[in-house]
């Protein structure tokens, strides 16, 4: 490529890019066995044996690029380290979708991404921006798909997953507990729509766990600015 005159901005991104596709599969092989737990507050459970493969991966793979003319910083470094820990979670939470879905899903994160890098500090944008990137992947997946995305990704399923831990739910009432939880943060706090929401969602959540474990999720939820 450069015997041809190809800029070498545009060699690094070439080679950097099939050096990637090569390592994501060997992590993938890793990995094979794993699942994303989503209503565990470690969804992704890897054995310090893999952590090991992972790592000797992101070095051999940082080695390569240096074989191949690839110079990387201190940052480069660090980020492909960390890349390939992050690459792997997005791998198993997109686990449920089928191969083509995963590939299209990951290519519009990735421009939604570069997008929100372009816009900057500018708040508005980035609120437009985050608007279609949920619309768009709402037209990628059908409905029962993105709930189950939403369950595996959103902020919201992070924090319930963190200050459920003690309570360890298991799936269905993760689910169950997800879904209560979204539809009272639809409402405004203190409108007559939230209490009624509020309870709806103890009489159902007091139902299912019981007494102690109910106590549980509300401490829980409390850390989330949940009030009676």
């Amino acid at each position: 490529m450069r015997a041809i005159g190809c800029p070498e901005k545009t060699i690094k991104e070439i080679v950097t890019a099939d050096v990637k596709d090569l390592f994501s599969a060997r992590r993938a092989a890793i990995t094979q066995t794993n699942h994303y737990e989503y209503w565990r507050a470690t969804p992704v459970n890897l054995s310090e044996e893999q952590r090991k493969q992972l790592q000797e991966l992101s070095i051999e793979q940082s080695e390569v690029l240096k074989a191949l003319g690839i110079e990387l910083s201190a940052a480069d470094l660090f980020a492909l380290h960390y890349g390939g820990v992050i690459a792997t979670k997005r791998e198993l939470e997109l686990e449920f979708l089928s191969e083509p879905q995963r590939q299209s899903l990951k290519d519009l994160l990735f421009r939604m991404a570069q997008q929100e890098l372009a816009a900057g500090g500018d708040q508005r944008k980035l609120q437009d921006l985050k608007e279609q990137t949920q619309s768009a992947i709402k037209s990628l997946l059908t409905p029962d798909e993105f709930h189950d995305y939403e369950l595996r990704t959103s902020i919201p399923a992070s924090q319930l997953r963190g200050v459920l831990e003690d309570m360890e739910p298991t799936e269905q009432e993760f689910r169950t507990i997800f879904d209560y939880w979204k539809a009272l943060n639809g409402h405004q706090p203190g409108s007559t729509e939230y209490r009624e929401a509020q309870q709806s969602s103890e009489a159902a959540l007091g139902s299912i766990l019981g007494p102690s474990r109910f106590e549980n999720y509300i401490k829980g939820v409390e850390k989330l600015g949940y009030s009676k």
